[in-house]
């Protein structure tokens, strides 16, 4: 259910029109650059690089690239100036909404300052925020950032990176959005209503944003963050293969060859038997969650997920379940 929340703050239906805003306009600044009219803003690990490709194939949407440019929250970026951001929007038509997905504005209070920043600069702009079961998402955020390798427990992790728990606290970033955006600007999604039925709940976000309605064709896979171990084994293949050029022979031929041969090379061994095998011997290294520490989780979580199941109008007690099967792809 795609979600937008009305002035009491119970849950709605968006849009209740499927007709297309006929009154768009294009937002820009003084300087005439053009600003986004919705931002995906989380959670991280959630399926938002899933709803960001789909949105990407509406005609009538221009989503950036990079999908995160994260411009509101980090510092470093922000300074840079807000006509080098609305450069990510410079390609796009009249009839377009423009569109980002940044995962980090909604990592209060690790980013401080993402709300205030992105209200200043773009008060108009709709909302979209996806979640899923908390302590399953927090787990997917876990085995993310052991992607290199395991170096710490799940227990070791959440101490030292209290942002895992935090951007997981849903209604405390919903708040945090709520304090500079009205609710009506605000879309929440959950990911097993995406994957249970993807294309209402598309209809549901095309609504919400204005969109003439659009086949957006077969719902596909859940694009996931390999947290099985594949972005390491691509590490070390590529060490590997760094290792062997520069044996004289070896190096000197792999000059010559041609791109198409290297990226077949590349693929073999990633996806072969030396690929599996540095998967395997990463997935052993990663600690799995336990029925305490979920327990422990879901305790730390209670009164924000009491707060979040009200502010929907939805029971998601199935959530909290002592065991969860297996997930071998990690949403993004």
């Amino acid at each position: 259910m795609c979600s937008s929340i009305d002035a009491h703050g119970k849950a709605g239906t968006g849009v209740d029109s499927s007709t297309p805003d006929d009154a768009f306009a294009p937002v820009r600044t003084a300087n005439g650059g053009r600003l986004p009219d919705f931002v995906i803003v989380g959670s991280p690990k959630c399926g938002t690089t899933t709803l960001y490709q789909h949105l990407q194939r509406h005609p009538d949407v221009f989503m950036s690239t990079p999908k995160e440019p994260s411009f509101f929250s980090r510092d470093e970026r922000y300074r840079n100036g807000l006509e080098s951001y609305c450069e990510l929007f410079a390609g796009a038509a009249d009839h377009q909404r423009c569109g980002e997905a940044s995962t980090t504005y909604t990592r209060w209070p690790t980013f401080p300052n993402t709300v205030d920043r992105l209200a200043d600069a773009a008060p108009h702009v709709k909302l979209l925020y996806l979640v899923r079961n908390p302590v399953d998402r927090l787990y997917s955020f876990y085995a993310h950032r052991m992607r290199e390798r395991a170096t710490m427990d799940m227990d070791t992790f959440l101490d030292a990176t209290p942002e895992a728990l935090h951007s997981g606290m849903y209604m405390s970033q919903i708040e945090q959005l709520l304090r500079r955006f009205p609710r009506e600007q605000l879309c929440v999604l959950l990911l097993e209503d995406l994957i249970r039925d993807t294309p209402k709940t598309l209809e549901q976000v095309a609504r919400f944003l204005g969109l003439p309605q659009f086949d957006f064709g077969p719902a596909g896979r859940l694009v996931a963050n390999r947290g099985d171990g594949h972005h390491a084994a691509t590490q070390k293949v590529t060490a590997i293969l760094r290792t062997i050029k520069r044996t004289p022979l070896v190096g000197h031929a792999a000059r010559l060859a041609p791109a198409a041969a290297k990226k077949r090379v590349f693929r073999w061994l990633q996806e072969g038997p030396v690929g599996r095998h540095l998967k395997t011997r990463h997935n052993r290294q990663l600690t799995p969650m336990s029925p305490a520490l979920r327990r422990r989780l879901f305790s730390l979580l209670e009164e924000d997920l009491a707060a979040f199941e009200s502010f929907l109008g939805r029971d998601l007690s199935h959530w909290n379940e002592t065991q969860r099967p297996k997930v071998e792809e990690q949403p993004t």
